[in-house]
């Protein structure tokens, strides 16, 4: 795939002088130029933009200039845009920013600044505990500009505080203070109370002195709700708490058995309508889903009774099935599978059943009053994974990547999906390459994407110069840390390979899902060795075809995902009450670990795996969500 380069014999000075102009041609690597827009506009553009109201403007401003900036500058210069994100109404892009923000950077009003933005962001948030927190350490630094603003705050806050959030917490730290020994049936009524208290707040809570007794029953509701799904790790979790507060009249044994207890409470419906097709062109993942719904459901029916309706081929099709499940009593509806046959259910007139639709929800404003919130969507979407991948990159420390896209409408979306999310505070992609899927030889895009061809140019240049023939071995570009790659199954074992010929077999190397065909073939798939990507748990706990059960609907493990949601679809549904009403609340199901969205989407965080000997492994073992923390100070 790549011509060899050879020269005569020179003398050694010759030689030293070509190596060193060489080496000169590829030591430095220019930075990507930035555009014009940006390098006209200074700090005070973002302040201008800011001050006449156009605050998004402003704070994407801010963070462009943070990317060039000294890290004191740029930890002054994000925080700045975090205040700009949050006065446009954007929480989510401000709370983004925080992390990168280093606080003992900052000058004493920034800090000050600091602690008054986090407290607005808790107060939007519902976290009026935590935001009192913050403004308590706000002081008398803060800038004159931003007293009012703080005021405001601060009465928010005191709003919040007589909320009924707030009250949840005074009445049951009224019932924490009355309960003398282990009472089964007082502990069952906190824990009941609690339950409107997202978990942050309750480890807010655990913490708060005063009232050891108090802190005790917080931190062991906190304890008890990370494990209700799973309790693996409940009994560890226990001795780790009882040691916490040993003075709580209340034993490791006493904490089981309220467990156990608490744990009756959530329970699915009496009755369940699965809405999916069962002919026309998706009936093979219809088949694969409904036999992971069955298994899960035989494992645990809990009374309920179910029944399935062919949505069949068309997206008005699901309307008569969705009938046939009213007629029968559903308490809830799964399903349907396809986007269209989604939005046709939700706009019918009259929905009044909850819907768990296996795809993801259309805009909030197509569905039904009064279902808003009864109305979620969970899918495997590529786009999601291609999210996920760019923040699992940035969680690496990542910052510059190569990405590598088919030229199809999928490559497109992928692509972009991905950029959205990982093009943001420093990060960069040095290239955004597309290839033609249905071609072999790939070299001639790899060449550019990591500069070999700049390299080569550099050599033919080198040899006009000297007059001479080099021996040369073309250097690929050294300022990627990473590479995203967007392909098929066929696409990747032709890749990856050619990634290798071109000395770029060390660079980690991000795939999604579809890179891998789902079916266990270690010899086939040897050639993606290396490569990491978003895999579901069940996928990793069964890399072999032998551990793969005997079901014709999971062809051969093409369908695993399909099969693994099906589960999570029946499994997940008693948890949905609890998981709306705790944002922090993680459920942790056979394709990732699952929270709801503000648009009723659950989020799913996958599992990780990496290619070894031709299979893909957990890079860390799988398994529940990790133990919540306190969010980021």
């Amino acid at each position: 795939m790549q011509a060899q380069h050879r020269f005569t014999t020179v003398t050694l000075s010759c030689v030293l002088l070509g190596a060193a102009v060489l080496m000169a041609g590829c030591a430095v690597i220019a930075p990507p130029p930035k555009s014009a827009d940006v390098e006209e506009r200074t700090p005070g553009d973002a302040r201008q933009a800011y001050d006449r109201g156009a605050f998004r403007e402003a704070a994407r401003l801010w963070q462009q200039q943070a990317m060039d900036a000294q890290p004191s500058t740029a930890s002054q210069l994000r925080l700045y845009a975090a205040d700009a994100w949050l006065q446009a109404g954007d929480q989510d892009a401000a709370e983004a920013l925080f992390p990168w923000i280093d606080r003992d950077a900052l000058s004493v009003p920034d800090q000050a600044l600091r602690n008054l933005l986090l407290a607005e962001l808790a107060v939007d948030r519902n976290h009026p505990i935590e935001a009192r927190q913050h403004l308590d350490q706000v002081g008398s630094a803060l800038p004159e500009t931003y007293s009012a603003r703080s005021s405001s705050v601060a009465e928010r806050v005191q709003s919040a505080l007589g909320s009924l959030s707030t009250r949840t917490v005074q009445r049951a730290g009224e019932l924490a203070g009355d309960i003398r020994g282990y009472d089964v049936d007082a502990a069952l009524n906190l824990m009941r109370q609690l339950e409107g208290l997202p978990s942050g707040q309750l480890s807010s809570l655990s913490r708060l002195g005063g009232d050891p007794q108090r802190a005790g029953w917080f931190d062991l509701a906190l304890v008890l709700r990370e494990n209700l799904v799973d309790g693996e790790r409940l009994e560890s979790d226990i001795r780790d708490w009882k040691g916490r507060h040993p003075a709580l009249p209340v034993s490791e044994g006493d904490a089981l058995d309220l467990w156990l207890r608490y744990r009756q409470d959530f329970r699915p419906p009496s009755k369940v309508a699965i809405l999916l097709p069962e002919s026309g062109g998706l009936k093979a993942a219809g088949a694969a889903i409904r036999d992971g719904f069955m298994s899960a459901y035989l494992r645990q029916p809990a009374g309920s009774v179910i029944r399935f309706y062919d949505t069949g081929d068309k997206p008005e099709s699901v309307l008569d099935a969705y009938f046939e499940a009213v007629d029968y009593g559903a308490d809830w509806i799964i399903g349907p599978l396809d986007k269209a046959a989604v939005e046709s259910l939700l706009q019918l007139a009259g929905l009044a059943t909850p819907v768990l639709a296996l795809n993801e929800l259309p805009d909030r404003g197509l569905i039904p009053e009064g279902l808003t919130q009864q109305v979620y969507g969970m899918s495997l979407s590529q786009e999601q994974e291609a999210a996920e991948v760019a923040r699992h990159m940035a969680e690496l420390g990542y910052r510059r990547a190569v990405l590598l896209a088919p030229q199809s409408t999928w490559g497109e979306r992928i692509a972009f999906a991905f950029e959205e999310h990982f093009v943001q505070e420093d990060r960069q992609i040095l290239i955004a390459a597309r290839y033609q899927p249905e071609e072999n030889d790939y070299s001639e895009v790899l060449e550019q994407a990591l500069k070999i061809d700049e390299s080569t140019n550099r050599k033919e240049r080198l040899e006009n110069r000297l007059g001479m023939e080099l021996e040369f071995e073309p250097a690929r570009r050294s300022d990627v840390d990473a590479i995203f790659l967007a392909a098929a199954p066929e696409q990747g074992w032709l890749l990856t390979p050619q990634l290798r010929f071109f000395e770029a077999g060390d660079i980690p190397t991000f795939a999604t899902s579809r890179l891998y065909t789902g079916r266990p073939d270690p010899a086939r798939n040897q050639d993606l060795d290396g490569v990491n990507l978003p895999l579901t748990p069940w996928q990793l706990e069964h890399p072999t075809r032998g551990s793969l059960p005997a079901l014709d609907s999971l062809r051969q493990g093409e369908f695993a995902p399909l099969f693994a949601i099906g589960m999570d679809a029946w499994n997940i549904l008693s948890w949905l009450d609890l998981m709306r009403s705790d944002p922090d609340f993680r459920f942790p199901g056979q394709t990732g670990n699952y929270s709801i969205t503000s648009s009723g989407n659950l989020r799913r965080e996958p599992s990780w795996g990496r290619f070894r000997g031709g299979v893909p492994v957990a890079v860390s073992p799988p398994g529940p969500a990790p133990r919540l923390t306190t969010r980021a100070q």
